[in-house]
């Protein structure tokens, strides 16, 4: 989903022959440039994902359900 994007940028600049990733310095401009708005962009599926409601699950999103068993498990609650 999230990496999609990035992987065919970077194979249309091979194929065009505009990127060598073979050449270290080149490699380094990708990371150098790639990482920081991969890294981003993937905070924003996570944060979005973590947020979503479970219709499995009454509604609730995988964070509340993260937050509920924390509870539970601090004051010895069962399911």
């Amino acid at each position: 989903m999230v990496t999609i994007k990035y992987s065919d940028m970077l194979h249309s600049l091979e194929a065009e022959g505009l990127l060598d990733l073979s050449v270290v310095e080149e490699l380094f401009c990708v990371h150098y440039t790639f990482l920081p708005r991969l890294q981003a962009d993937l905070d924003t599926f996570a944060e979005a994902w973590n947020h979503h409601p479970l219709s499995s699950e009454g509604n609730r999103s995988p964070e509340q359900l993260w937050q509920m068993g924390l509870m539970r498990t601090n004051t010895g609650q069962s399911e």
